[in-house]
């Protein structure tokens, strides 16, 4: 299976922290790291909050030696809340997706994640390998909830994404559907101007080409920034 799994309960209502960092993962069969906060569908309304950092996650070069999977998984369920710091972490030979941020199912799912300084790339699967950054905010349709994402930035906050992607799918991804409004720092473009979001996002990530999509009544919008997760308190 994954290697490392951090989960919360179903019924969870209070502050949980947690600390991934400087861990070396190869040969993964789901995701190495996965954060998940409660089961699908329940109303809980805790808040989940840590740092993924300075990981490596699969051998440059080596077909396959990162994840049958996705490389890092961070997936809020019901009406969680998730706040992560994804920083400095090198993942690679990763099958499905690189990062994956998800804000699902409940009524307010919402994830706040600082994305900085990753390198992300060489999936090892280049014909139907996605994304290597995707935040996915809404995907069942009924959600309502506001999450926001900081991805990349200027000099060494910049992501990069080394390597060869399957043709026609862009190693940046951001999606605001069903009711939920996705939040961008520093973003001043329309609502709906997918454009805009764009052409914001390129240049904070190494220039990557990038794609975002409205769907249903999602918005996206600016505003200061997210809400930071829980730092390590230890070395």
């Amino acid at each position: 299976g994954g290697s490392i799994t951090l989960t919360t309960g179903s019924a969870f209502t209070g502050t949980s922290t947690f600390n991934v960092s400087n861990n070396n993962i190869t040969g993964a069969k789901t995701s190495p790291i996965n954060i998940n906060n409660v089961a699908l569908n329940s109303t809980n309304t805790g808040i989940f909050s840590g740092t993924i950092s300075g990981n490596t996650v699969g051998l440059t070069g080596a077909v396959g030696s990162g994840s049958d999977g996705d490389g890092i998984d961070v997936t809020a369920n019901g009406d969680a809340e998730i706040r992560v710091n994804i920083t400095n972490n090198n993942v690679r030979q990763w099958k499905l997706l690189g990062i994956s941020l998800i804000a699902r199912d409940g009524t307010t799912p919402n994830i706040d994640a600082t994305i900085t300084g990753n390198t992300v790339g060489e999936p090892s699967n280049t014909t139907d390998s996605a994304q290597a950054i995707i935040m996915n905010s809404g995907p069942a349709g009924t959600e309502s909830g506001t999450s926001c994402t900081d991805i990349g930035g200027a000099g060494a906050l910049q992501n990069s994404f080394p390597g060869s992607f399957t043709a026609g799918i862009t190693p940046l991804r951001v999606r605001a559907r069903a009711l939920t409004t996705l939040r961008l720092p520093g973003y001043v473009g329309g609502a709906t101007d997918t454009t805009a979001v764009m052409n914001f996002l390129s240049p904070r990530n190494n220039n990557v080409s990038t794609s975002a999509q409205v769907q249903a009544s999602g918005q996206f919008a600016g505003g200061g920034a997210c809400n930071a997760g829980a730092t390590p308190l230890g070395p």
